[in-house]
Parts: C-alpha cells; structure tokens; sequence
C-alpha cells in the first residue's frame, strides 16, 4: 500500500527536495543529497524521485512518517 499523500508531503518538507538515500551500497557517501523537483513524482528524470519505505510492510513497517524517505529515482531503482 502506498503512502497517504499526506505523509508524503511532510516527507517532502522534511528532505527539501534532496534524496534521503543513506545505501552505502550506491555510489554516494553518507546520503544521496541529489537535486529533486517536487513535480517529477515517479518520472524517470533528473530530477525525479518517489517515496520509499524504509521498513517494508511485510517485514513490520508501517506507513507513518518516520517510516518514509524521499529518494531520487536513480536510488528508488537500485
């Protein structure tokens, strides 16, 4: 199940507009920090990110805010 809009929009405020992604697997150190435009919700572009689930659901996430990050679609795909 997707995030409320709701939390995605406090999600959004929260990283102001760069990605969250901490994956020490990605080719970035400590976080991602890549440039995001709020309008670009799930488009593959620069630019471009999505809401992501820190915990999955199935593994006893849940679908509050502190469970949700905002990540470019380049670390949203990795």
């Amino acid at each position: 199940m997707p995030f409320s809009n709701h939390i995605v929009e406090e999600a959004w405020e929260r990283c102001r507009g760069y990605c969250e992604c901490t994956n020490a697997k990605h080719n970035h150190q400590g976080r991602c920090r890549h440039p995001l435009t709020q309008l670009q919700r799930g488009i593959n572009i620069d630019g471009g990110w999505e809401a992501q689930y820190i915990t999955p659901i199935e593994e006893g996430g849940t679908d509050e805010i502190i469970n949700c990050k905002i990540v470019c679609i380049e670390c949203y795909g990795s």
